[in-house]
C-alpha cells in the first residue's frame, strides 16, 4: 500500500452553490461554516487537482416538487428514464440550481478559488431533465457518467478528498462512487453539512462501510498526505 506522500490527491468540492447556502432556495443549515476548511484544503500542497461539481438543472426538472404539483420534501415515484414500466423513488425538492440563475452559481469564495487554480475543473451534473444526479460521477440511474471519472484517471489520481453539500445526498453519493472506482475517498466532517442531522450521521456510516475514511478536519487530511 502506498503511503500518503506517494499518492496523487484530488479535492472534490460538491455543490457549494448559492441555492444551497443560507438564504438559498434549498438552503443547508450552517452551510457557510464549510468555507474555511475548504480554503485550507485548497491550499494543501499535495492537492494535484480540484474538481467542483455543479448542480445544473433544466427548468421543470424531474426532481422539482413544482413539476409534479407536490409539496417539497416529500417522496414520490417518478418514471424510470428508460424503462417506462418501472419507477424510481425521488425526493422532491424546491426548484433549485436552475441553469443560468444566480442560485446555480458557486458561492463567491469558491468561484474565486477556482479561478486562481490552473488545475481546477467544473463538473456539471443533474443536467438530464428525466433523472436526478446526486453523485459527481454519474446520474442516479447510472445511465450516463460525468467527466469526473475520466478526469481523475487521466491525471492518475489515487485518493480523493470529498467536501461540500449536502452530506446526506450529493456528498454521500459522490464518496460512495469514488470508493467504487477504487479512489479511496476521505470525507471531512468540518467541510460538509447535511439537510438532516440524523440522515447525515447515517450517511457517514454508509460511506464508511464502502471504505471511505471519515476525518474531522482539514488538518487531519493534511496529516494523511504526509
Amino acid at each position: 500500500m502506498m503511503a500518503g506522500g506517494d499518492e496523487n490527491w484530488a479535492l472534490i468540492i460538491v455543490d457549494v452553490q448559492n441555492d444551497f447556502m443560507e438564504g438559498g432556495a434549498l438552503q443547508v443549515s450552517q452551510a457557510s461554516t464549510i468555507l474555511d476548511p475548504i480554503d485550507e484544503l485548497l491550499n494543501a500542497p499535495r492537492i494535484r487537482l480540484v474538481a467542483a461539481t455543479q448542480d445544473t438543472h433544466p427548468p421543470a426538472h424531474l426532481s422539482f416538487a413544482s413539476t409534479h404539483s407536490k409539496p417539497p420534501f416529500t417522496r414520490h415515484n417518478v418514471p424510470h428514464p428508460c424503462l417506462p414500466s418501472e419507477h424510481i423513488e425521488q425526493m422532491l425538492w424546491p426548484d433549485h440550481c436552475v441553469r443560468g440563475t444566480e442560485g446555480s452559481q458557486f458561492h463567491p469564495r469558491i468561484q474565486q478559488a477556482l479561478k486562481r487554480r490552473a488545475d481546477a475543473h467544473i463538473i456539471p451534473k443533474g443536467t438530464n431533465i428525466k433523472v436526478d444526479g446526486y453523485s459527481g460521477f454519474a446520474d442516479n440511474a447510472y445511465l450516463s457518467f460525468t467527466e469526473l471519472p475520466r478526469l481523475l484517471f487521466e491525471n492518475r489520481i489515487t485518493r480523493v478528498v470529498v467536501v461540500g453539500l449536502a452530506t446526506d445526498y450529493c456528498v454521500k453519493a459522490t464518496a460512495i462512487d469514488a470508493a467504487k472506482f477504487g479512489l479511496k475517498p476521505v470525507v471531512v466532517r468540518q467541510a460538509t453539512r447535511g439537510v438532516d442531522e440524523q440522515d447525515s450521521q447515517q450517511a457517514l456510516r454508509e460511506m464508511s462501510q464502502y471504505g471511505a475514511e471519515i476525518v474531522h478536519s482539514a488538518k487531519d487530511v493534511i496529516a494523511l498526505m504526509a
